[in-house]
């Protein structure tokens, strides 16, 4: 991963969401010396609330242009990490995500229009946005084809960035970021499995695998996904979209099995059948990002183990049942 150390010409930087990844890029923006506001739907987790010290948080509505237009008058770029319904919850109700997700990054584009000198940084999907591909690791230039509603938001919501960057000028810089996982991760909802699987590993609940277990899967460890945004703002590389994952694939049979030797606890697993959105397989090339940043990828056996430092201290008390969202179901 990039070393984080501090830069030399500090920016004001306006972070919109707080969620696991955007809080993680708050502490790394931080550290490497810029001036950072931060607005959030709601209060921050209190698992993530030590990740924005030296941060300025607002709660706000980020999809209201006048909430935001607040917050860009001094500000030299915007990193976009707006959290969204997980891949179930977006196939569940698909209108109500759509009107969620597109309209608050059509209002900030409106506004940056008008500020072009501003650039953007938007957190986009590295897997379900691609759709099931022929080969792996795959790469930017390769046409995404997503097979679920989540992939086809945030291929919208590029497409809408690209536009605006081509008619007006507007700095823009797309990160489609693999399966991030680390301390502060959410496991309740259909992602973080990660979490998910060390929580079950606590508190002896099933892990369900929907399907053989064979689908392959890019992990990328939290803090470098938030280095890369970091990185990436203060060497200025105009590269407009970039994969940030690990280069690797594992199946989620492995990642249990890697999970189980790390926390040295039996994981019961409860097979389920396959669900029509979950893409096979997944793994991203690096190539072009590794190019732009001096950047090293955590291996996922050493992330896994820093991921169980974070959590062995909770213990069952306290953690809630794990209750995955019903699945939507495919037309006959």
């Amino acid at each position: 991963m990039t070393d984080g150390t501090a830069t030399t010409s500090a920016r004001r930087i306006l972070v919109l969401g707080a969620g696991f990844i955007g809080a993680h890029v708050v502490r790394a923006l931080v550290q490497a010396g810029n001036e950072v506001d931060v607005v959030t739907r709601s209060a921050p987790q209190p698992e993530l609330a030590p990740y924005l010290e030296g941060a300025t948080v607002v709660l706000g509505d980020v999809s209201s242009m006048a909430v935001i237009a607040g917050h860009l008058s001094e500000v030299d770029h915007v990193v976009y990490a707006v959290g969204s319904s997980s891949p179930i919850e977006s196939d569940l109700d698909p209108a109500a995500d759509v009107s969620a997700v597109v309209p608050p990054v059509v209002r900030l584009l409106e506004l940056l229009r008008l500020r072009p000198s501003v650039g953007l940084t938007f957190l986009s999907s590295g897997g379900a946005l691609y759709g099931n591909v022929v080969t792996t690791p795959v790469d930017e230039e390769t046409l995404p084809a997503p097979i679920s509603s989540y992939g086809i938001l945030k291929l919208t919501a590029e497409k809408y960035l690209q536009m605006y960057a081509d008619l007006y000028g507007i700095p823009v810089r797309i990160l489609r970021v693999a399966n991030a996982y680390g301390p502060g991760q959410p496991w309740a909802k259909g992602q973080g499995i990660v979490a998910r699987l060390m929580r079950c590993a606590v508190s002896g609940e099933s892990f369900q695998v929907f399907g053989s277990g064979q689908n392959v899967r890019d992990y990328v460890y939290i803090d470098d996904v938030a280095q890369v945004v970091a990185g990436l703002i203060e060497n200025g590389d105009e590269q407009r979209v970039l994969n940030v994952g690990s280069g690797m694939g594992y199946t989620i049979l492995d990642l249990i099995r890697l999970v189980e030797e790390e926390t040295a606890r039996p994981i019961h697993v409860e097979f389920k059948s396959a669900r029509y959105f979950d893409v096979r397989s997944i793994v991203l090339d690096i190539g072009l990002l590794r190019a732009a940043l001096p950047f090293t990828p955590l291996d996922v056996p050493v992330g896994l183990s820093r991921t169980w430092r974070s959590i062995a201290g909770l213990g069952v008390g306290g953690l809630p049942a794990l209750t995955p969202p019903q699945s939507p179901v495919a037309a006959s």
